[in-house]
């Protein structure tokens, strides 16, 4: 989606919100982003909380601190995510890099709209139902409920797999099989222009079919 299509108005209050921050508490960073996403938001036409909304550092030596000016900008993005929907575009991701370039910080901005990240589910249908089926494969019989994580994000979490039986939750192991379809997420999303950066798979066992919660994190690919 071109950032262009969204308004003006609140993505501008937002925009110079951001800048404003970053010429005040920047000091001798040199990158940061900007991140929200609607990822497990119950009704994504009626926005009430999104994930992210920290300004934070990308550079190396401060990536593992967090938002380092710790302004909330919550209410300029609520307005805009509200007049996006109102206009009849809804979003799903708003990203903004920033990079320090001769002492001022430009912007880099990505946005995807709802309608672009249900044609990517769409997409991945396939391979959200192979990955299901490895899931159910790589369980004993009698759990209630699957859940297997991985993140990319420091510190480096590598894919485990737990399982509730009964009132009790067991680590278990994570077979060839799994670890392989699961691994094809990267490079899907990375063929649309984002990175994965995490992912969250969730199996539980209903009366008369599996419900399936699967999130992906994911953010723009950064630029050169």
């Amino acid at each position: 989606m071109d950032p262009k299509e969204l308004p003006a108005a609140e993505l501008a209050t937002l925009t110079d919100g951001l800048l404003a921050a970053l010429a005040e508490g920047g000091g001798a960073h040199t990158s940061a982003r900007f991140h929200l996403d609607l990822q497990r938001t119950d009704d994504k036409l009626e926005i009430d909380s999104v994930r992210g909304g920290d300004l934070t550092s990308t550079d190396p030596e401060a990536a593992s601190k967090g938002g380092f000016i710790g302004r909330n900008h919550y209410k300029a993005s609520m307005a805009l995510l509200k007049s996006a929907v109102a206009a009849d575009c809804p979003l799903y991701l708003v990203h903004y890099d920033f990079r320090k370039e001769s002492g001022q910080w430009k912007h880099w901005l990505t946005v995807q709209s709802l309608a672009e990240h249900e044609q990517m589910l769409k997409e991945r249908a396939t391979l959200d139902a192979a990955i299901e089926q490895a899931l159910v494969d790589a369980a004993e019989k009698g759990w209630k409920e699957l859940s297997a994580s991985r993140s990319d994000v420091p510190p480096v979490q590598e894919l485990k797999l737990l399982g509730t039986y009964g009132r009790k939750n067991r680590l278990l192991s994570v077979p060839p099989a799994l670890s392989s379809v699961v691994d094809r997420l990267w490079p899907f999303h990375r063929e649309r222009g984002f990175q994965l950066e995490a992912v969250e798979l969730e199996l539980t066992a209903g009366r008369r079919k599996l419900i399936r919660d699967f999130a992906m994190y994911y953010v723009p690919e950064r630029k050169a």
